[in-house]
């Protein structure tokens, strides 16, 4: 296993990571680890070494020539990047972007559903920005930032919700991006957009698979889009029709009953992002979208509408 090549799809969080590794897994010659997420480099499991990490994450691996995972925190965490350096030098990187004002309230709206933020999303935006304005957004860099992060993620899973509404500072790509360049060749990074990938999968994993040096003229068996906030809509249609008063509301624990009865009351009242919130968010977006058009050489007007 040591001799495959290995990538590392680096996020952004709702903007397209699980359909990207499905779509490149689908390639005979890669295998995507089990979780896709493995939260190997982000957690303390890093501390037990690379061996645990090919045993845990690859058991199935049979000979493939490229391995690897994905997960949107690869990005969004700056100590994270030393940490691949140290055990994958010559690793494939490829970045995954969307405007971030869609990918926000997209964030926002899988945690609102399912049942992780209790604001509307105009007023998570609003008490985010005013924590960055004073200086008092999340902060995950140093050395320090491994272990303010998993504290904040053990503080998250004790009281059952999200701690992390990081809806805006997620969107600083170039800021992120820049970490990994400082450490690995631009040869060594490929970055996709979320557009691209939802018009045209094909062309994108195609130029993925070259990247990674496979065959890049396997044709996709699959191409449906992979994303969780969807699928709460077919549970929800599924759930109306059968109902609550069948064997299954017999046997359902009432705490669980009374998560989803929340879950599809919110979904039956899904809130639109209101066009002021939106012109703040762009406004707040708009010189880290002209650092990463002059980072990456790519007009991105379109995020300013």
């Amino acid at each position: 296993m040591k001799e495959a090549a290995h990538f590392f799809v680096l996020g952004a969080m709702k903007a397209g990571t699980t359909s990207l590794a499905d779509y490149l897994a689908q390639h005979p010659d890669i295998l995507l680890s089990k979780p896709k997420e493995t939260r190997f480099f982000e957690t303390e499991e890093y501390d037990n070494g690379i061996e645990h990490y090919w045993r845990k994450y690859y058991p199935e691996w049979k000979g493939e020539s490229v391995i690897g995972e994905a997960s949107p925190d690869n990005l969004y965490l700056p100590y994270l990047p030393g940490r691949i350096m140290d055990y994958f030098p010559d690793a494939h990187l490829i970045c995954i972007l969307r405007n971030p004002v869609d990918r926000a309230y997209s964030h926002w709206r899988m945690f609102y559903l399912g049942g992780l933020e209790a604001l509307s999303f105009e007023d998570a935006v609003s008490a985010e920005l005013e924590g960055i304005k004073a200086g008092g957004g999340l902060d995950f860099g140093g050395g320090e930032g491994a272990r303010r992060w998993n504290e904040r993620m053990r503080v998250s899973k004790k009281v059952g919700r999200g701690m992390s509404k990081n809806y805006v500072d997620s969107g600083f790509y170039a800021r992120q991006i820049k970490i990994y360049l400082e450490l690995f060749p631009e040869s060594r990074m490929k970055v996709v957009f979320f557009d691209d990938l939802v018009k045209n999968p094909q062309s994108v994993v195609s130029g993925l698979w070259d990247f990674l040096g496979v065959d890049p003229s396997v044709k996709l068996k699959d191409d449906a889009p992979r994303n969780p906030t969807y699928k709460s809509r077919i549970v929800y249609s599924l759930a109306k029709k059968i109902g609550f008063a069948t064997k299954l509301n017999l046997i359902m624990p009432m705490s669980i009953k009374v998560r989803l009865a929340g879950i599809f009351a919110k979904i039956g009242k899904e809130q639109s992002m209101s066009a002021e919130t939106r012109r703040k968010l762009i406004e707040h977006f708009y010189s880290h979208n002209r650092e990463l058009e002059s980072l990456l050489g790519r007009d991105l007007s379109n995020w300013d509408r």
